[in-house]
């Protein structure tokens, strides 16, 4: 009787997978260009610690190097043309735990750093137009107009919404505008902030803010003044709320990473990259996936694995404004790979 109904729960299982399943209405194709960093080599030459790394529409990419303490910043051919900080300290353009970076327009640059809660805008020749607190322990950051930035910290610290609207204009005290993105409420909601967890954001060409959760599968579109327009959700069934491992609390399955972009085929695509973490004696195993949507329809395009678009090992992922996809990763040595991303319709 037990292994009846233990077989007739993995048929369920498996009735309910392919039913979240879809046949991919595009091909996706990636393929290597360059690489910017070595193996060895000068401080100038090579990375201690990728933390993050953003674009700006002229092609120039700015990598922020939480061990070195600075931003490297290359031009479309993978010049290295500057560096910025390097020095560690409380004082104006010194960092204590920098962990994330953006560019405006302007060629402006944003840092946050997540000792000093504060937000330090460079200007692209590594001038200081102003520095900034923000609230504590704020973790990721994304720009809109120049200026404007929507931030993500620890949720773990307040009780209130999770993004964060800064107007670094304003001159005195903390210079938050407003906050939204409601929390989740209940149980796991509660597990994923003590676990650390608490999402991704990015925004689009229109100023749009997009926010995931690493848990349940949603993610939620707001307009740049905070209103929330859509909710995208996903029912996947190995998705499994926080647990306790070893007495430490932990997400085996989750989202970790959202990005937005536009070609051919929509103007306001987005790729949600998410995992399934298996434990084991010797090792854990951690196997990736990556959603395309068109956020337009509010459709899922398709669904590929780290293997197969050539991206095991890869930290993080991003896309320019002229559709190259940027990879980092810590394995060998830190470095970013370039590849051409195609997508056609079947």
């Amino acid at each position: 009787m037990k292994k009846r109904l233990f077989v007739m729960m993995n048929i369920a299982v498996l009735i309910m997978f392919c039913a979240s399943r879809k046949e991919n209405v595009i091909d996706v194709k990636l393929e290597k260009v360059s690489t910017i960093g070595k193996n060895d080599g000068s401080e100038n030459e090579i990375f201690a610690k990728i933390q993050d790394f953003c674009f700006d529409n002229a092609g120039n990419i700015y990598v922020l190097d939480s061990e070195f303490l600075n931003i490297k910043v290359y031009d479309k051919n993978n010049n290295l043309v500057n560096v910025i900080g390097g020095n560690y300290g409380q004082g104006p353009g010194e960092f204590l735990q920098p962990r994330s970076i953006d560019v405006d327009s302007l060629l402006n640059i944003y840092v946050v750093d997540y000792r000093k809660n504060d937000i330090t805008v460079f200007n692209r020749f590594g001038k200081i137009l102003t520095v900034k607190k923000v609230r504590p322990k704020t973790s990721l950051i994304k720009v809109g107009k120049p200026f404007e930035v929507y931030g993500l910290a620890h949720p773990l610290l307040f009780k209130g919404n999770l993004i964060d609207y800064y107007n670094l204009k304003i001159n005195k005290g903390i210079p938050r505008v407003a906050s939204f993105c409601e929390r989740q409420h209940g149980k796991d909601s509660l597990n994923i902030v003590n676990s650390g967890y608490f999402g991704d954001i990015d925004i689009n060409k229109n100023n749009e803010i997009f926010y995931a959760f690493p848990y349940p599968y949603e993610i939620r579109r707001f307009l740049s003044d905070g209103k929330l327009t859509e909710s995208y959700k996903r029912r996947i069934p190995y998705f499994k709320p926080p647990d306790k491992k070893s007495g430490v609390l932990d997400i085996s399955t989750g989202v970790e990473q959202i990005v937005t972009f536009s070609n051919e085929i929509s103007d306001n695509l987005l790729l949600c990259k998410y995992y399934r973490r298996k434990y084991g004696r010797v090792k854990n195993c951690t196997k990736y996936y990556f959603d395309f949507w068109d956020m337009k329809k509010g459709e899922l395009l398709c669904t590929y694995t780290d293997k197969q678009l050539n991206l095991v090992d890869a930290d993080w992922v991003k896309i320019d404004s002229k559709g190259y996809l940027y990879a980092s990763y810590s394995e060998e040595y830190p470095h970013v790979d370039k590849f051409k991303l195609t997508i056609n319709k079947k």
